[in-house]
């Protein structure tokens, strides 16, 4: 896919020029989807981007609710909305049979899309067997360690705390 014609009543009013696609031309996937980014009731545009082993990349373009018109929003791990926090998650697994995440929550802050937290799952591969949970939030330019956990494989989480308690 090199652009997206964006139309009303039939008539071309704008253009999108996404950047590299990776999906394969086989992928049965949703490629291009509306997703309210902001939360401002107007639908913003997702193009999935790249696809593996449940994992997915998408690109974003944010709709002016007063122009009609799309701006990049950028590239991201798939988001998901989280309309009473008012925020998007992202979630990726890694290796390890996916015993391996890391999961993200977003917030707007006017343009600019920032951290909020960040909890992720991984190997202590000089200690077998033992895994460390790390919860961060972002703490206006920088990120701050606010629980470091470490696990054994019978305690091993499937997700962030916002999804498993």
């Amino acid at each position: 896919m090199d652009s997206i014609v964006v139309s009303v009543d039939g008539r071309p009013v704008q253009s999108l020029w996404p950047g590299e696609n990776r999906l394969p031309a086989y992928a049965e996937a949703e490629r291009l989807s509306s997703i309210d980014l902001d939360f401002d009731g107007s639908p913003d545009l997702a193009l999935l981007s790249e696809l593996a082993a449940g994992n997915s990349r998408s690109q974003y373009w944010r709709q002016d609710p007063r122009t009609g018109r799309f701006t990049v929003a950028g590239e991201y791990e798939t988001m998901a909305p989280d309309p009473a926090a008012r925020e998007l998650t992202t979630f990726s697994r890694s290796r390890e049979g996916g015993r391996l995440w890391t999961a993200g929550r977003w917030r707007w802050a006017g343009d600019v899309l920032e951290p909020v937290a960040e909890e992720s799952q991984a190997a202590m591969y000089d200690n077998p067997g033992r895994y460390l949970r790390a919860v961060n939030r972002w703490r206006g330019s920088r990120w701050e360690l606010v629980r470091l956990d470490t696990l054994r494989e019978s305690q091993l989480r499937a997700g962030p705390s916002w999804i498993e308690p």
